[in-house]
């Protein structure tokens, strides 16, 4: 196996730009989007350079399957070229839907995100083959190619980024030429974002209807499935009936685990059977191990659903839960065609992968739907039993509420919240629910608190707990149109802290006495203390602050404070829960 030089991969990115050029185009606007991002920080506009990358990624795909299968069906000119501006039309919308600001946001998009990915990504493996679903072989050895160039392509962009990350380090190590570390990930988005993608697209096989004729089966795939795949599975298999064995005797479930052990087996079993499949008439032992191994996977899938049933009907359905009751559906299916079906047509496999993910993207069967659904209803009815809803209005408690109740009100917000947006909540109460980075609390702690009970943080929600007392929150953010005056400092950096003592970056916060610590290039530390400006905040009842409030000034450095979010401990120490932003000034 031999890699290509890059004047060789210099001649495929003209050939796939030729062949690919939709695709090709929007590579071009993410790997610019994500450059940008990194390279220039703290833009004004960032949440559009975000919003372009994930269109572009799922752009690229889409772009690639529709040229797949404009070329299997021949199809040129106008016609081709319509289908292209339809698409791109969708990958506007797509792009319109997308929230303007990331950071409150609910989750929902994200995994809208992961799911049209995989949508199109299934779609990859089989979009040529749609009206010609009898040519098994020809998908087995497009599939097969595709496998290898994927591989090859890791290994090909793993080699040419560490050869130039090694360079760079040789020249600033030897030759004294300093930059910004940044580089290497810039460099890393470059490669990926280009080099890679039209390496890969360059092994795309141009004439898929040609594959069918092809016999050839790699002599390594054989070997990983004969001899390291296959008894894998049968010691795993062995393993898995013993220890699912032991949980049903004892009664004893574990949480998450037992689901996972069995999509491991499944996954791996599905993926043995799929390598050996050339030799499924040339070889015995390959059509009993068929049968036997996809027998083995009917009692796990009926374990794995009892486990799973036992969580949702505990805390409901989320969307983890959903996607593992319909793995679990798949999985029989599979196993009960492969066994049954005299056509055992490979297609099924990626095709029925890819309405899943393409229908629990979106609808009334969806899988944030669903579990909106079930969670909302959870909630629903631990607010009537703790008599916090009334008349389908929430109605702030006076008096004490049991703690599970609370436990269950505040995971069951956590989840809704961070998935789905508190505007969903917004019937329940009659005043406008609004929240925003600036509150002097979180916003799953802020409506528990429009409900007179204390949010339960998920340490704090086991039967033997303690109920902590309430911290206070202080929060202070500047509201000055004006500029930030930054003159005797010839340098201005951002900076975002999220936990009080995490050890990542170059700018970090540590206590006794509270302090900020600056790590510069030369790996020389540059301290300033403002615990004495806190003191005075807190002085002033307001929490709207001007620049020259929230600012300390010292020889060497300064710090502006844009926003500041923290909480104080009954004992008056700060909680690790510590978020400021603002802006570090560095003098020559």
């Amino acid at each position: 196996m031999r890699l290509p030089g890059l004047d060789t991969v210099a001649d495929g990115i003209g050939k796939v730009t030729r062949r690919f050029p939709f695709a090709m185009i929007v590579a071009l606007i993410g790997t610019a989007s994500a450059y940008s991002v990194v390279h220039f920080e703290s833009l004004e506009d960032e949440w559009s350079l975000y919003r372009l990358l994930m269109t572009s990624v799922l752009g690229f795909l889409l772009f690639v399957v529709l040229q797949l299968k404009l070329e299997r069906e021949k199809m040129k000119g106008g016609y081709a070229l319509l289908i292209k501006l339809i698409g791109a039309v969708f990958l506007a919308l797509y792009y319109w839907q997308l929230p303007n600001d990331f950071d409150f946001a609910s989750s929902a998009f994200i995994i809208r995100f992961f799911l049209l990915g995989l949508t199109l990504l299934f779609s990859l493996t089989f979009v040529p083959f749609i009206r010609h679903v009898k040519e098994v072989n020809g998908f087995w050895q497009y599939c097969k190619t595709l496998f290898i160039r994927f591989f090859l392509t890791f290994v090909f962009t793993g080699t040419l980024y560490l050869g130039l990350v090694l360079a760079l380090v040789g020249v600033k190590e030897l030759l004294g030429i300093n930059f910004d570390e940044k580089l290497f990930f810039e460099l890393w988005i470059v490669i990926v974002g280009l080099i890679s993608t039209s390496f890969f697209l360059l092994g795309i096989p141009e004439s898929t209807a040609a594959l069918q004729k092809k016999t050839d089966y790699h002599r390594g795939i054989q070997i990983f499935a004969e001899y390291v795949l296959t008894p894998l599975i049968l010691i795993y298999a062995v393993i898995l009936y013993i220890y699912t064995g032991k949980i049903i005797l004892n009664w004893d479930w574990p949480e998450g685990m037992v689901s996972w052990l069995i999509i491991v087996f499944s996954i791996a079993t599905i993926l043995a059977n799929f390598m050996l499949w050339p030799l499924l008439k040339k070889e015995v032992y390959v059509k009993y191990f068929q049968k036997i191994s996809y027998a083995l996977l009917i009692p796990m899938t009926m374990v794995m659903f009892l486990a799973l049933k036992i969580r949702i009907d505990d805390y409901g359905i989320t969307e983890a839960r959903y996607y593992g009751m319909v793995v679990c559906f798949w999985f029989l299916a599979m196993s009960l065609y492969f066994i049954f079906s005299k056509k055992k047509n490979l297609l099924v496999l990626p095709v029925s992968l890819c309405i899943i993910t393409l229908l629990s993207s979106a609808g009334p069967i969806s899988s944030m739907n669903i579990s909106k659904w079930s969670q909302m209803n959870r909630l629903k009815t631990a607010l009537i039993e703790s008599g916090i809803l009334i008349d389908g209005k929430v109605q702030k408690i006076e008096g004490e509420i049991d703690k599970e109740l609370i436990a269950t009100i505040s995971s069951s917000l956590d989840y809704i919240i961070e998935v789905h947006g508190f505007e969903v909540l917004q019937p329940w109460f009659d005043e406008k629910l609004s929240f925003s980075r600036y509150d002097s609390c979180y916003r799953t702690e802020c409506v528990t608190r429009l409900m007179g009970i204390k949010y339960l943080y998920q340490w704090e929600r086991g039967a033997e707990a303690p109920i902590e007392p309430v911290r206070e929150s202080k929060h202070f953010y500047v509201t000055e149109n004006s500029p930030l005056r930054i003159e005797g400092y010839s340098e201005i950096i951002p900076f975002h802290i999220s936990i009080l003592k995490e050890d990542e970056g170059n700018v970090v916060v540590r206590e006794n006495p509270l302090r900020l610590i600056y790590t510069d290039s030369d790996e020389k530390e540059k301290t300033i203390e403002f615990e004495a400006l806190l003191t005075d905040l807190e002085q002033n009842v307001t929490e709207l602050k001007k620049w020259d409030e929230m600012r300390i000034d010292r020889e060497e450095i300064g710090i502006a404070i844009q926003s500041i979010n923290y909480q104080r401990n009954p004992d008056n120490t700060l909680n690790e829960y510590f978020f400021m932003d603002g802006y570090l000034l560095i003098r020559d």
